[in-house]
């Protein structure tokens, strides 16, 4: 199997010809590996998957999903973990606000203003749609607990948007490619 991931960068392991063996050295070890911009990527065999984490919601989506789409062999999987700012609302700004040290404005204006230039999550979906199929599976999950450095806080969050208290920012995606 091999797998490339992206965060603005595409890191990927191309093991078609490799051991089993290999798979057990350190990875600044293994020839291999690449890291540079998804679209600038050069001989390098189809992968098996493609992770895009936080990476889609910056990215010039024509340009990028159409270099991961000629990475990814047919039936192959692209996985996703990015966020809809434009989910944000009041009732997330309220759980926000007193848990961010930071003094940014939270209000759901100041979060527009400040996200307004990054893409929404239907954006990034109709993107990947033209060229996957989307969603072979979506899971919305938390991102406010994340965004602060708070893992303490993400089962609160996840439980607030099971009960649909608070909204889902961020989701897990996974997509197929088609033939």
């Amino acid at each position: 199997m091999s797998v490339a991931a992206m965060a603005g960068w595409l890191t990927a392991w191309d093991n078609s010809d490799s051991t089993r063996s290999e798979w057990t050295r350190p990875l600044q070890l293994i020839p291999r590996l690449i890291r540079e911009s998804v679209e600038e990527v050069k001989d390098l065999s189809k992968v098996d998957a493609v992770v895009a984490v936080m990476a889609l919601h910056h990215a010039e989506l024509d340009a990028v999903t159409s270099a991961i789409a000629g990475l990814v062999r047919p039936h192959g999987r692209l996985f996703v973990y990015d966020f809809d700012w434009s989910a944000y609302d009041d009732r997330a700004a309220a759980w926000l606000v007193p848990r961010d040290p930071s003094g940014a404005d939270n209000s759901v204006a100041g979060w527009r203003r400040e996200h307004n230039d990054l893409h929404r999550g239907m954006t990034i979906k109709d993107a990947l749609g033209a060229k996957f199929t989307v969603p072979f599976v979506e899971v919305r999950r938390p991102y406010l607990a994340r965004m602060l450095g708070r893992p303490d806080l993400e089962a609160a969050e996840h439980a607030l948007i099971d009960v649909q208290m608070l909204p889902a920012l961020g989701f897990w995606l996974i997509a197929e490619k088609a033939d």
